[in-house]
């Protein structure tokens, strides 16, 4: 017997052309028809909207700057139909919660939040909306049908294909529609993040959360933006200010795990703690691009467009690409962006330009990627309105220093190297010495050639150079790492390096100017 297949969606289908031919998406598409239609097309397209406008590297930015506009408050679900769900999802467990709250806190295209009691204390309910992802899903199959009658040749700038566009928004607003990944976000955080001792992390209630509830401590603190307020209340901003820097450095350069969506509403300030909301959308760097991200950020502290064009190149996905060309854009957007301080990057400005740079060479970078450069951009507004002295530049002064520079990595390289340079040159000493006895005990002989070869010539000429190169090298190195270390250990572990380094070659020259005299005799 034949499976029954489930009724097309006609009626939404029907729906969803009306809206579009409404707001002349078809034929006269701009950024403002495109955002008010995603508007009236309701909340699965309002949070494609939203994905949308984070891909800066894809669409046109005067699209992206228009759908960011969809970050406002979504009509929330009628009263009854948040009962519904609390019931569906705790079962006999919601008699445990009293005085919910029936006008919610805030209502967003996928979930709402209302405040209320557990057991006696004031918890935060995160309710999805009802049937959210099945309507996403129908929604995606449906525009999957229509999308070749869309002019989007105006939004994107490279040839894409539709519907894996299409698949990715899916997949990514799943992932936020799924508040057990949610909750191990926050714990995930909280672990990171244990031994910032300025640093608050909201408690989860893992026995009331599922994948359509999440229940959390809810916490009543002032926004970190309500500069007045908590100026009233004894804060300092201007150390509030570099205390959210820092810690936003270490979330994305040590940790590879940030919040991707740092907005003032996602941020309070209470006893003196930092407190992060809203761990849906967060963003993870693999190692390697943690690495790359370090290297550009050295590359623009230094002024290196060379070595920053070979490392946005590494984290994208690109062909045939005129690196030349787009080291000296990156020259041109360092220099417009260069504030009065050396290495003072107005990053604000930097990051949109950057994913414009994207754009023109076609570069397809990680979606992680292009959430930090986001987060970025929000988390620097608000450093400006704490602080505006206060920048993530700043921060990236105190972490990068040219000390910092010399990771261990690095500095287990360079030490290995020199050593090797070090254990070559303290053999010549005695290597000569006993050359030089066994001359005068005519153990050792010489075969006497009235002209060496040319092979000879070459071999001697070579391990002149070789000598020569070594010893330059470490001294050069030695000097280099004793310049750039601001710390009296390294600087004091390098003093007595360069002092051995020197004995040791001074000691081996005066052995050669003894033995040439001695063979004059």
């Amino acid at each position: 017997m034949e499976e029954k297949k489930k009724k097309f969606p006609m009626k939404r289908l029907t729906e969803i052309i009306s809206i579009m031919k409404k707001h002349r998406l078809i034929h006269h598409m701009n950024p403002i028809s495109l955002r008010e239609a995603l508007e009236e097309l309701g909340p699965t397209f309002i949070k494609l909207g939203q994905i949308m406008a984070d891909r800066e590297d894809l669409l046109d930015p005067t699209y992206c700057d228009e759908l960011r506009k969809l970050r406002s408050q979504v009509r929330p679900m009628e009263k009854e139909t948040v009962k519904t769900i609390l019931k569906n999802e705790l079962q006999e467990k919601r008699f445990d919660f009293s005085e919910i709250e029936a006008v919610p806190v805030g209502s967003a295209s996928i979930a709402q939040v209302h405040r209320a009691k557990l057991n006696g204390k004031d918890v935060a309910l995160k309710i999805a909306r009802e049937n959210i992802e099945y309507q996403m899903e129908t929604d995606i199959a449906l525009l999957k049908r229509i999308v070749k009658f869309i002019p989007f040749e105006r939004m994107f700038h490279i040839t894409v294909d539709f519907e894996v566009i299409l698949d990715k928004m899916l997949e990514a607003a799943k992932k936020e529609m799924n508040f057990i990944e949610e909750a191990k976000f926050v714990e995930e955080f909280r672990e990171k993040n244990k031994n910032v001792p300025y640093l608050r992390v909201p408690l989860v209630y893992h026995e009331y959360t599922t994948k359509n509830l999440l229940v959390m401590e809810y916490i009543d603190a002032p926004k970190i933006n309500e500069v007045a307020l908590l100026e009233m209340l004894g804060y300092k901003m201007d150390q509030v200010a570099l205390l959210v820097a820092q810690n936003y450095l270490k979330q994305t350069l040590e940790d590879g795990f940030y919040h991707a969506d740092p907005h003032p509403d996602n941020l309070k300030l209470k006893d003196g703690k930092i407190i992060y909301l809203d761990f849906g959308m967060m963003g993870r760097l693999t190692e390697h691009n943690k690495a790359l991200l370090k290297n550009c950020v050295e590359a623009i502290l230094w002024q290196d467009h060379e070595k920053l064009a070979q490392n946005v190149i590494l984290l994208g996905q690109v062909k045939n690409i005129n690196e030349s060309a787009l080291a000296e854009d990156l020259a041109r957007l360092l220099e417009e962006n260069q504030n009065a301080e050396i290495g003072s990057i107005d990053l604000k400005t930097f990051a949109p330009e950057l994913m414009n740079l994207f754009q023109k060479y076609h570069i397809v970078v990680p979606r992680d990627i292009i959430l930090l450069l986001r987060g970025i951009v929000v988390i620097e507004g608000v450093l400006e309105d704490i602080d505006p002295n206060i920048s993530l530049m700043e921060a990236l002064k105190t972490q990068f220093d040219p000390a910092s520079l010399l990771t261990p990595e690095k500095m287990k390289k360079q030490l290995i190297d020199l050593a090797q340079s070090i254990s070559s040159l303290s053999k010549l000493p005695k290597e000569v010495i006993s050359f030089h006895n066994g001359i005068r005990s005519g153990n050792i002989t010489f075969q006497v050639q009235t002209s060496p070869s040319k092979e000879e010539l070459r071999m001697r000429k070579d391990q002149t150079i070789c000598f020569t190169l070594t010893l330059l090298s470490g001294f050069f190195l030695i000097g280099i790492l004793w310049s750039l270390s601001s710390s009296k250990e390294i600087a004091s572990f390098f003093t007595i390096l360069f002092t051995n380094c020197f004995i040791i070659t001074t000691f081996c020259l005066l052995l050669k100017i003894i033995f040439s005299f001695q063979k004059r005799d």
